[in-house]
């Protein structure tokens, strides 16, 4: 586990420490927030598919996905810029495992295709069969990636057990 931890530590801290202009942060952490993100994931990605591989154009249904989707975004990018109550509604917890599947439970029974909308709910069952183990592990096991560069240079980092040394060597 010790040599997995280094060589992950060694492959993404260029990537934590890269100055990049914020417009290309903003656009490089977009595909990563959004199938990482628990509430995107739950809540808008079901609709997103189901859209994808119906035949029907359900105005409804496009409007209600297209509005989560631009609210993930603004969500998202007010969140970037240090606003502590989108991040507290991107990660809340409840939110992502029991308003937002059954939203979208609902969204994806008004598709008329049952097919389309089977997409969605194995969208659900899937990420929720993969991502649930971890859900429960990761703040046991306290391993995090750096949060800053200068966190990851000084060889420690905060988790949720306490302070961890996150040194290369």
């Amino acid at each position: 586990m010790d040599h997995m931890d280094y060589f992950d530590k060694r492959l993404s801290s260029p990537l934590f420490c890269a100055k990049v202009p914020r417009i290309v942060e903003y656009i490089w952490s977009i595909p990563g927030n959004f199938f990482g993100n628990l509430l995107f994931s739950m809540l808008v990605s079901p609709s997103l598919l189901s859209l994808y591989i119906s035949s029907e154009r359900g105005y409804l249904v496009m409007l209600i996905t297209i509005s989560l989707l631009i609210t993930m975004l603004i969500l998202w990018f007010t969140a970037m810029q240090g606003h502590k109550i989108s991040l507290r509604i991107l990660y809340w917890p409840e939110l992502g495992l029991i308003v937002a599947p059954i939203v979208s439970i609902f969204l994806l029974l008004t598709f008329h295709e049952k097919e389309a909308s089977k997409v969605g709910l194995f969208q659900i069952s899937a990420w929720l069969a993969a991502e649930m183990p971890i859900i429960i592990l990761k703040p046991l096991v306290g391993r995090t990636r750096p949060g800053s560069c200068d966190e990851f240079r000084n060889g420690y980092k905060k988790t949720f057990i306490g302070t961890r040394k996150v040194a290369l060597t």
